[in-house]
């Protein structure tokens, strides 16, 4: 038997290793078009109208979706594999509907980013997804068996919570106030994800639950526009700039490039580059737009407590990067 040359296994070690790290790289770009997602929604918010932004977030979001629907491999029959798992009861019908929090998360960014800053947002979306995370993987309700809450995850919350804590100490006010709002929605990402991982559990196939958050959230918020209508005389003007109508794309592109990386880097490397990616580039927007200052001193302490909470309370002892808990995903696959 002829053994393969030395010189070949390292090639192909050194490829391997070259390709990990573009996908490492892509992950952290990933995070990053999620802070931009957040900055546009909110940017759009605060020029026109918090409840008819997120409205035309999701609506762009769902268009490019549809648009995209015939070039999905395997998407006819896992539609019809969902279909036959409702009838039989081995799908429950609530788990199609984690896109209302999405529509949630997205009406927070067009509501509180222009008063917290994405800086901000982002450090209290990602910590109320990392609490709400643990706690729905200890009740049992995502895919995979319950995960019992230990020290090691007490003390990762922690830190994520006090993530939180530390940059709204800076601006005692409103903006303590206004926090809460993403923490919460960060809790309700969670939700999604563990609705969502239920669906892809059933299926295999992560394009229908995927289309059905943007249904679901574009409905929700569609339907609450209209009712305000009804109760109310509203109008106001949209701004001109095309790019303030731009964060669906980049949540879709959050979505697609998210499951495209979790697949080839595992859970927790991914989880890592995209908080990484998301954090950063959120510390970056907040610093162009309202230059330095004490508060980037909060940010940046804020990012290492987020960060070391998430690494804390994704790793487990004796497993697999593939095996780690979805509590630390980031917030932006609200979708």
């Amino acid at each position: 038997m002829t053994r393969p040359r030395a010189g070949s296994r390292r090639t192909a070690r050194s490829g391997s290793r070259s390709a990990v790290g573009l996908y490492a790289l892509a992950a952290t770009a990933t995070g990053g078009a999620l802070a931009c997602e957040t900055e546009i929604n909110g940017m759009l918010g605060t020029q026109s109208d918090p409840l008819d932004a997120a409205v035309a977030s999701n609506v762009v979001s769902l268009i490019i979706v549809v648009v995209a629907i015939p070039f999905v491999p395997g998407l006819e029959r896992a539609a019809r594999d969902l279909l036959t798992m409702l009838r039989a009861g081995s799908v429950h019908p609530a788990w199609l509907f984690g896109g209302i929090a999405g529509g949630f998360m997205v009406l927070t960014q067009a509501i509180t980013t222009g008063h917290l800053g994405v800086a901000v947002f982002t450090l209290a979306a990602v910590s109320g997804q990392t609490l709400g995370g643990v706690v729905f993987d200890c009740i049992g309700l995502g895919p995979g068996p319950r995960r019992a809450v230990d020290r090691r995850r007490v003390l990762g919350l922690l830190m994520a919570v006090s993530a939180t804590i530390v940059p709204a100490a800076a601006d005692i006010g409103s903006a303590t106030t206004l926090i809460l709002l993403p923490f919460v929605a960060g809790m309700g990402a969670a939700l999604q994800l563990a609705l969502n991982g239920r669906v892809d559990e059933a299926i295999s196939h992560p394009s229908p639950s995927a289309m059905l958050s943007f249904l679901v959230g574009a409905g929700m918020l569609g339907s609450i526009a209209l009712l305000r209508l009804t109760v109310s005389d509203f109008s106001h003007s949209w701004p001109a700039d095309p790019l303030l109508y731009t964060g669906g794309v980049f949540g879709v592109v959050f979505v697609l490039s998210s499951i495209l990386v979790v697949r080839r880097l595992g859970v927790f490397v991914a989880v890592m580059c995209i908080v990484t990616g998301q954090v950063a580039t959120s510390i970056a927007i907040s610093t162009v737009r309202f230059g330095p200052s004490t508060a980037l001193v909060g940010h940046c302490v804020g990012a290492v407590l987020l960060i070391g909470g998430v690494v804390i309370v994704s790793s487990r002892k004796g497993s697999s990067a593939d095996r780690t808990s979805s509590s630390a995903i980031p917030s932006g696959s609200h979708r």
